[in-house]
């Protein structure tokens, strides 16, 4: 079996091709994060940029579309559009006549599969179950590895926390999938704290370090200052997720990171920018902790040590595991995807999951994972 499995974004697509070879570990498994065009027209950026990304990603690898068994999209491309339930519409559209007769489906919230044939008959509410559903790729992947906990998956741009009960995503939420994404917004299951992008002055009003307390600048300084920063982040793998590829050096950073607090590197001595940076590296952990608490909460009725946790995607060392610490979860209950850990697959969770989706439909069966604990 041959599947791909994408996730489509704003800036970017990732891509993840499976040539399935009786296990998983068996299989060949390759990925990529590629940029898509970003001009004032979004329609033509997508109609355009994307079925040529994947084009080239595709000849990459040797493979021609008809040669696919199946192709499995999820997306959060949706703010792109005035009307969300259009981006479905749009695109759709734009697969359905790049790949022709190959199946293509989408990812629904609850992880089901719709054929992108069916996409133009669902009235304007039913299409809203399949937008923004890039957090659904690590939710199913965790419903492989665990029963009952918490699906944790840290991005470029944002954390999403979803309740997994009796192997199912978020029964509770999921009552009405077609109000999926606004029930998210209200009970903590998504929440804007990311690797990349996320302006600092989100974080504070001010900044506290050992030699005095500094006024922020609202401007537009970043999350991936801090990361940059950091001596245990992966540059390339940063590079490799960052939109246009462009993640800040550690000069760039260096300099920023005092500027966001009105000064420069002359003004500021090296330990100072280093507490700086902590304290807004602290910041993202504990906004992540309270957001991950929060829902533990809510689902479980208390913020118990034993819960399962599964981590994923980018942020899956830097921010979500020592987020979890700090909220007083314990380590024994983490659990990571182990498989092609030497390939980063954990940092692409959402394109393998959707893949993976796509071979456990053609298998009629479901895939077993393995899980990866400290």
């Amino acid at each position: 079996m041959l599947v791909l499995g994408l996730d489509i974004g704003n800036a970017k697509v990732k891509l993840c091709l499976i040539r399935f070879q009786e296990t998983l570990e068996n299989s060949d498994i390759v990925w990529k994060s590629l940029p898509l065009p970003f001009t004032d027209n979004r329609l033509f950026d997508f109609q355009h940029g994307l079925p040529l990304q994947i084009l080239h990603y595709c000849s990459s690898e040797g493979i021609h579309f008809e040669d696919l068994d199946a192709v499995v999209v999820c997306s959060s491309h949706s703010y792109s559009y005035t009307f969300f339930h259009d981006s479905i519409d749009h695109l759709a559209q734009i697969l359905l006549k790049a790949f022709e007769d190959t199946p293509v489906y989408f990812v629904a919230a609850d992880a089901s599969l719709t054929p992108a044939k069916q996409i133009e008959s669902l009235s304007k509410s039913e299409k809203y179950r399949f937008v923004l559903t890039n957090f659904v790729g690590s939710a199913h992947l965790a419903r492989r590895l665990i029963r009952y906990g918490l699906s944790l998956d840290t991005g470029t741009t944002t954390t999403d926390i979803i309740p997994i009960l009796d192997g199912q995503i978020d029964p509770v939420g999921l009552k009405d999938p077609d109000q999926y994404l606004k029930f998210r917004y209200q009970h903590q299951r998504i929440n804007w704290y990311g690797l990349t992008i996320i302006p600092l002055h989100m974080l504070c009003d001010r900044v506290e370090i050992s030699s005095g307390s500094f006024q922020v600048v609202p401007r537009n300084y970043r999350s991936d200052l801090i990361f940059s920063m950091l001596e245990t982040t992966d540059q390339e793998l940063m590079e490799e997720h960052a939109y246009d590829n462009l993640f800040p050096s550690h000069v760039i950073a260096r300099e920023k990171i005092c500027q966001f607090v009105g000064l420069d590197p002359h003004l500021l001595n090296d330990h100072e920018i280093r507490e700086i940076r902590d304290f807004l590296y602290a910041k993202i952990l504990e906004k992540v902790a309270a957001a991950i608490s929060a829902v533990a909460i809510e689902s479980f009725g208390k913020i118990d040590p034993e819960l399962d946790l599964a981590i994923f995607a980018l942020g899956e060392q830097l921010v979500t595991t020592p987020a979890l610490l700090e909220a007083g979860f314990s380590p024994e209950h983490f659990h990571y995807l182990d498989l092609k850990r030497e390939q980063k697959l954990w940092s692409a969770s959402s394109a393998f999951a959707m893949a993976h989706l796509g071979l456990e439909l053609l298998s009629g069966k479901q895939i077993s994972l393995k899980t990866k604990q400290p």
